[in-house]
């Protein structure tokens, strides 16, 4: 955890605790080799988390369009 917490604004125990949410998520690999512990980034398990951000990304933008196009046509017809 040193390692990878070095010039980072958080300490060592929040770092430890950021890994294993990660570990619990799949997202990180941990292996030990005696005192060494490996961690290896995962990153296709990210993909499925990408695929629904994305789909929250075009669900929100298609609202916040017709939100516009409302408050558009309101400002239309006060004029």
């Amino acid at each position: 955890m040193g390692e990878i917490s070095r010039g980072l604004a958080l300490s060592k125990p929040a770092v430890t605790k950021h890994v294993q949410l990660l570990e619990e998520a799949g997202v990180i690999r941990r292996t030990v080799e005696g005192r060494t512990h490996r961690l290896e980034l995962r990153a296709d398990e990210l993909a499925e988390a990408s695929r629904w951000l994305e789909r929250q990304r075009g669900l929100w933008q298609r609202k916040f369009a017709t939100i516009e196009a409302h408050l558009a046509r309101q400002h239309d017809a006060r004029d």
